[in-house]
């Protein structure tokens, strides 16, 4: 062990500093237990042949002419903690292994990886500065996660703007006018808005028009939805179509055979035209329909436009006669007064043409007859009125067709694709059933434009019935210079027809110069029907 020193006052020791002969050997050596500082507990060791006191200072400067005070100031340069080597500076341990472990370990833990360096940042890692170990655990924690700070947003759990009702911004677009800045970008007046410079047109248009459109859009795809769903208006669209044109072939078959066999009795107006005799002729001929138990057969009746005085033989005999169809509100806002004139000028076509074809298969009946009762089979006039009425029949067959094709089916298959695709209002509602019925008349020819063809059309069915007339209305008598059974009214019944052959020939040229020029195309479908072997072509 080294000897011992006494310790002398720091007072006396800053005295002596300056007559002090130092003899430092060459090579210095720490000893385990040697300890250089006044703070540490254990006993100071010094190596033999050094004169050294514990509380002595070497930092007070010496006089130059000294050379040993030179060799001490530059000890002093090297030294700075007032020692003479780095190898004899006190140490204490524990102070060493405290700041070994703070360096170590910055979070509290037992040790500092990698990860924790990368969370926390390189300046809390090993080799930091002093002052960074120095600092309040508070404050180092609340670095430690400043990046969190930075990079997540907060949960919001406060929502009470959702408690107040949306507010629209509908100056969103505007941008800000250039002229109410000064010269130096200044705005000169504080209280102009984007409203007050936004053209009138503009402005309405954003605040009124637009929420209006949306407004009118809902309210009229819920009137929409009330008719189709609600009321059903597709139920009477197809009731209107099945009795008034006459698409149930069993219930006007029924209607007209009823009418036309009293008609044939010559009957007064009285005898025909009474509530009693129509009312139940109506109710058997829903009786016979397939929808007779529908709920809207019963919005069929009657009604009589005027009451002649004298039933005429003519086409028009019923004219006077109508079927009506009762509608209610607010369907009558489609189907409206209009539309039911319509589609009662439909039916009292429909029946004209249907009395037409009554009256051919009278004919027919009665010449089967006198061919049974008169044998007149085998009469070459008789043959001769087969072909008549046979051609006759073909006319009227080709005009039921046709009516049968465009206006039960074409037509009705156009108003439910307009329904499906184009309906999107009341107004569409209403616009698309009056285009249905509007197509229905002008391809029936009863449109104002095609009245002369109808015109040809009704002396056409006048000369049938004509035909008819003259036909029962002559008996059959036997001619013994020819030896076969002659008809009285033949040559009447001869110029009739020859009449009907030149009215139809002249019908047929005068809708092929209108088919040609593209006047109501579907006028193509009656030439068809009516020259499908190239008999009026050939004519």
């Amino acid at each position: 062990m080294a000897p011992r020193m006494k310790r002398q006052p720091v007072e006396q020791i800053q005295e002596e500093s300056s007559f002090v002969t130092y003899k430092i050997k060459p090579h210095l050596k720490r000893s385990a237990e040697m300890f250089a500082s006044k703070e540490s507990k254990g006993e100071v060791a010094y190596r033999p042949g050094v004169r050294f006191q514990t509380d002595m200072h070497s930092s007070k400067e010496s006089t130059p002419d000294d050379p040993d005070i030179a060799r001490v100031k530059k000890f002093q340069e090297r030294n700075i903690y007032g020692h003479f080597s780095e190898e004899s500076q006190p140490t204490d341990l524990d102070q060493v292994k405290l700041q070994k472990f703070r360096e170590q370990n910055v979070k509290g833990h037992s040790s500092d990886s990698s990860v924790q360096r990368l969370l926390y940042g390189q300046r809390f890692g090993r080799g930091e500065e002093k002052d960074a170990i120095e600092e309040e655990p508070e404050e180092a924690a609340q670095q430690a996660i400043v990046w969190t700070d930075e990079q997540l947003e907060p949960y919001q759990t406060d929502f009470q703007i959702m408690d107040h009702a949306p507010a629209a911004d509908l100056m969103l677009h505007i941008v800000e006018d250039p002229l109410s800045l000064g010269d130096y970008g200044i705005q000169t007046s504080t209280d102009i808005k984007a409203h007050e410079y936004v053209s009138l047109p503009v402005l309405l248009k954003r605040s009124i028009t637009a929420p209006l459109l949306a407004q009118i859009s809902l309210v009229n795809q819920s009137i929409v939805s009330y008719f189709m769903a609600d009321l059903n208006i597709q139920r009477h669209f197809e009731a209107l179509r099945r009795f008034l044109f006459m698409e149930d072939g069993e219930f006007g078959q029924a209607l007209s055979d009823q009418l036309f066999e009293k008609l044939s009795t010559n009957p007064l107006p009285h005898e025909l035209l009474n509530p009693v005799f129509l009312n139940t002729a109506l109710s058997k001929a829903i009786q016979s329909s397939l929808h007779g138990d529908s709920d809207e057969a019963t919005n069929l009746s009657f009604s009589l436009k005027y009451l002649p005085q004298v039933l005429q033989p003519g086409v028009g005999s019923l004219d006077c006669l109508d079927l009506t169809y009762e509608v209610q509100w607010p369907l009558n806002i489609v189907i409206t007064e209009t539309c039911m004139l319509k589609y009662r000028k439909v039916f009292s076509f429909l029946l004209q043409l249907k009395r037409i074809v009554w009256v051919l298969k009278d004919a027919w009946h009665r010449l089967k007859r006198d061919a049974l009762i008169n044998n007149a089979g085998n009469s070459a006039q008789f043959r001769e009125l087969q072909l008549f009425r046979h051609e006759m029949q073909h006319f009227v067959k080709v005009m039921q067709g046709y009516i049968a094709s465009q206006i039960i089916h074409v037509t009705w298959l156009e108003f439910q694709d307009n329904l499906t695709k184009n309906v999107h209002s009341l107004d569409d509602l209403h616009d698309k059933h009056a285009d249905y019925i509007n197509s229905a008349v002008f391809r029936c020819l009863l449109s104002k434009k095609a009245a002369p063809v109808m015109k040809f059309i009704q002396d056409i069915f006048a000369l049938i019935l004509k035909f008819q007339m003259q036909l029962i209305s002559s008996p059959w008598k036997w001619n013994h210079d020819t030896g076969q059974i002659e008809h009285r009214g033949v040559d009447k019944i001869r110029a009739t027809y020859k009449t009907f052959k030149e009215y139809s020939t002249f019908l047929f040229k005068v809708v092929s110069k209108l088919a040609i020029r593209g006047y109501q195309p579907h006028l193509q479908e009656l030439l068809l029907r009516l020259n499908f072997n190239s008999y009026y072509r050939n004519e």
